[in-house]
């Protein structure tokens, strides 16, 4: 059995993903970041190069979850790890004013964000980092992270909302992402739970 996202629904954590891609598209302009999208989190040289035709874009990474908390009232409390990764081309030289000037406006906006949801505490240890590498500087392209924590909320699981979770843990499922390359690690993914 095939599944796509929307057969899931939206959870906490993918709203949260999907609503700082709406809040980052809107601090920037078309003309000037043309891609700022969600990816799945996984970069190499190949695929990073790949991107870069696009650039200057940003990629909205979920990390993991740490501090995982069941309340009194049966919500679950996490903390998210995530990041917005910048990529632009290099032109002739070391030129990075372009990945540079991203990251001055990414550590600007990110601080105490909870991108407009109830479940979403504010962003904090914001940090960024430079991932330049030879490897990066032989296909020309300048790359990085601002990477961040936030505090969500998870409603309590429903009675219904548990007996749709046992099925789906004994399903088997492959999805392939619609945007994965010959190059990418991971293109397929697939889990089996009984």
């Amino acid at each position: 059995m095939a599944f796509r996202d929307s057969e899931l629904g939206p959870t906490v954590v993918t709203s949260l993903r999907g609503a700082v891609v709406t809040s980052l598209r809107a601090a920037f302009p078309p003309a000037s970041v043309p891609v700022v999208r969600a990816h799945r989190g996984a970069f190499n040289p190949s695929s990073v190069a790949r991107y870069s035709r696009k650039s200057p874009a940003i990629f909205v990474v979920l990390h993991g979850t740490d501090n995982v908390e069941r309340m009194g009232d049966g919500k679950t409390r996490t903390r998210v790890s995530m990041s917005a990764v910048a990529i632009t081309n290099v032109g002739d030289g070391d030129d990075d004013d372009a990945s540079v000037a991203m990251v001055e406006t990414l550590i600007r906006l990110v601080p105490n964000e909870d991108w407009d949801l109830d479940d979403a505490d504010g962003a904090e240890n914001v940090r960024a980092q430079n991932l330049y590498s030879d490897k990066l500087d032989d296909k020309r392209v300048n790359m990085w992270a601002v990477t961040w924590e936030q505090g969500i909320c998870m409603p309590a699981m429903t009675t219904e909302a548990f007996d749709t979770l046992q099925d789906y843990l004994r399903t088997h499922a492959t999805s392939t992402p619609s945007d994965a390359g010959d190059d990418d690690p991971a293109p397929e993914q697939q889990f089996d739970q009984r």
